[in-house]
Parts: C-alpha cells; sequence; structure tokens
C-alpha cells in the first residue's frame, strides 16, 4: 500500500478563471510574486529533477482555482508510468488550503 502524501499547495502563485469580457482564446490569469514562488519552488524541488509539475484546481465549494504541487513519479522498479485509477481519485479531491478561500 503507498503512503498518503500531503497535498503541497503553491506559494506565490495566483490562478484565476478569464474575466467575463477576456477573449475566447484567454484561458486563465496567473500571477506570481516571484519571491515567495521562488522560495517555495526551492522546497519542493527534487534535486534529481529538472522539473516541478503544478495542476490547476478548481475548489468544489468556492469555485476559486489554485495550483497544487504534482508530486506524482513512476516507479523506478515497475516503470509504471501512469497514475493508478486510486491516485486519480485521491488527486482529485478538493482540499484547498483555509487560507485561499
Amino acid at each position: 500500500m503507498t503512503e498518503e502524501k500531503k497535498k503541497q499547495f503553491t506559494e506565490g502563485l495566483i490562478v484565476k478563471k478569464p474575466k467575463e469580457n477576456d477573449p475566447s482564446f484567454v484561458k486563465m490569469h496567473i500571477s506570481i510574486m516571484c519571491k515567495d514562488f521562488w522560495d517555495w519552488v526551492k522546497t519542493v524541488k527534487d534535486p534529481e529533477d529538472d522539473w516541478i509539475n503544478i495542476e490547476v484546481k478548481e475548489s468544489g465549494r468556492t469555485g476559486k482555482w489554485y495550483g497544487e504541487l504534482n508530486t506524482w513519479r513512476p516507479d523506478k522498479d515497475t516503470g509504471d508510468t501512469q497514475k493508478s485509477a486510486a491516485e486519480l481519485a485521491a488527486s482529485s479531491q478538493d482540499s484547498m488550503p483555509d487560507w485561499m478561500k
């Protein structure tokens, strides 16, 4: 059984839905407070990897959008590169932090 990982929400990154009068090609607005975001990236980045992946999600309760770190990694022993159904279901659960509500 895999260990449940704590969700890691982005810091210094704000994601907002497009405004009503935005053209259809505008899909979202992203604001980055550089110092806060970079400090957060340094705490979550794996030294073995050049990338971090962030999922943009929508709160089921408030409808606000937010960023969450995607911590999934392929299983090196089995070569598994796909999320299991349980992992996908767990990652889609809404657990937006209180400060973002």
